[in-house]
């Protein structure tokens, strides 16, 4: 159940999205990179509004996707197995800059017009995990679609005159990676109905949430190497 090339997780918590904070608090972690007893401040709880996913793969699963003229299951599967077709958030220049600009606004609401303007880039320098890079280890091609028109066509599809239902599926360890998984799929499948449902809000400590056709991700760490350290002016 793991994507093309991914060795099994050091930990899984089914079910949730585990804060980086509530993470910690577990006595499961072997993680290094989360014992680190300093880490320089970096932005932290900043609000990506991601409108798009890609699907990466080699060239055997491109092969397959062009020979069924499409993303298709294999036919070979149980209906009431665990299947995905994984798909990652795409987050784009612009997809930073709006988290910047939410976040700066959080920070200062009482910016001017020319303090806008005026600003420094920050989050270019802090994004550089695999969650934002377009390279990717598992494979060297990659589909990119909108996720409102990819779960559209999905609902068209498989869900006859309902919506997909996407529920939470769980919180995965890697050696540099915290994923976070969201589950897709007819209301007519019950393997899920014990799963709680994503939200529609960031209310509470909500890690994501689905909204106006977008993926909300409240990204806790988004440094790979925590090279630069964040600075806070707040002389007027």
């Amino acid at each position: 159940m793991h994507k093309d090339g991914r060795t099994s997780p050091s930990a899984q918590f089914k079910k949730q999205h585990l804060s980086l904070s509530n993470i910690k608090k577990t006595e499961t972690i072997k993680n290094d990179y989360l014992l680190k007893p300093y880490i320089p401040d970096y932005p932290e709880l900043v609000e990506f509004q991601v409108k798009k996913v890609s699907h990466v793969t080699g060239e055997h699963g491109v092969l397959g996707i062009f020979a069924n003229s499409g993303f298709k299951q294999p036919s070979n599967l149980e209906n009431n197995k665990h299947y995905f077709l994984w798909w990652n958030l795409s987050v784009t220049s612009h997809d930073i800059f709006s988290a910047e600009d939410r976040f700066l606004t959080s920070l200062f609401p009482g910016r001017s017009a020319a303090q806008i303007c005026n600003g420094s880039p920050i989050l270019q320098h802090f994004t550089n995990s695999e969650a934002f890079l377009e390279e990717s280890s598992y494979g060297n091609f990659r589909f990119t679609f909108s996720l409102k028109e990819l779960l559209w066509h999905y609902g068209n599809q498989f869900c006859g005159p309902d919506r997909p239902v996407l529920h939470i599926y769980d919180t995965a360890l890697y050696k540099k990676e915290i994923q976070y998984t969201v589950v897709v799929h007819p209301p007519n499948v019950h393997l899920y109905d014990d799963y709680p449902r994503l939200p529609n809000d960031g209310v509470g400590d909500s890690v994501c949430w689905y909204n106006n056709g977008a993926m909300w991700w409240r990204c806790q760490s988004p440094s790979d190497d925590y090279n630069s350290v964040l600075e806070l002016n707040t002389s007027s």
